[in-house]
């Protein structure tokens, strides 16, 4: 993990950190080919007169996927997607470690946002550490693997959440890359054991119902009154063009 600044004022404004998602890292160390995120990280420094910086961490890229003519024929290609994101997850766990450990060393107020596994990263971090603002974007995480009750004693502002119903990314890939039944296998064997695959199929729906994404549903009843959440109606890709928008209606 590392810190990209992307717009500084003077020194005692708090820090605006941002952490990106899954499928953000560098195709070439050091070379930054989408800025999207700097973007609005940028627009709301200027607005808010705040320091800025992006984290880089180890969330996986295009060159991790496997798009041989032969793996798109037996499907090792979406097992390869899938091993990605598993190995973002354990990464992002790692991330947070770090990225706590690189807040506690910051002098002035910290404001953490983070977008779909950034998200994640940035609800661990508010789980454990004082921070004066949270906003978790589209979080990819579990809604039942999240102690609500730690994040809004340790964040001093209201902590806020952005969901949305219409996240075909969190609705079906964050369920089926959660999945303990390989979407992979369900696939292949779907002629040769049609029984199987159904019962898989249900399996991994059932989990979708069970145990969606927090940046799906939101917060759960039992906790949404302690949360500023909010339901953006944006499809996953669109966050990082109503980043600013967003950050006015939960601040």
């Amino acid at each position: 993990m590392d810190m990209r600044p992307v717009y500084t004022t003077t020194p005692d404004r708090p820090l605006l950190i941002m952490v990106p998602g899954f499928f953000t890292k560098p195709l070439t160390p050091g070379i930054i080919v989408d800025r999207s995120w700097d973007l609005g990280v940028i627009s709301i420094c200027k607005s808010h007169d705040l320091n800025g910086c992006v984290v880089n961490w180890n969330s996986g890229n295009i060159l991790d996927l496997n798009f041989s003519v032969a793996s798109l024929y037996n499907g090792r290609s979406l097992e390869s997607a899938l091993r990605s994101w598993r190995s973002a997850c354990d990464n992002a766990e790692q991330c947070a470690v770090s990225l706590s450990q690189y807040i506690q060393t910051q002098k002035s107020n910290v404001y953490l946002l983070g977008h779909s596994l950034g998200g994640r990263i940035a609800l661990r971090v508010a789980e454990s550490l004082p921070l004066t603002r949270l906003i978790a974007l589209a979080p990819a995480i579990d809604i039942h693997n999240v102690d609500y009750t730690s994040i809004v004693r340790s964040v001093a502002e209201r902590p806020a959440v952005c969901y949305s119903h219409r996240d075909r990314v969190l609705s079906t890939l964050f369920t089926c890359g959660q999945s303990p039944h390989k979407i992979t296998d369900v696939v292949k064997n779907a002629r040769l054991e049609p029984g199987r695959t159904l019962r898989n199929i249900a399996h991994i729906l059932n989990s979708r119902a069970t145990a969606p994404a927090l940046g799906l549903v939101g917060v759960p009843e039992s906790h949404a009154s302690d949360f500023t959440c909010v339901d953006t109606r944006l499809r996953h890709a669109e966050y990082v063009s109503n980043v600013s928008q967003l950050w006015s209606m939960v601040t």
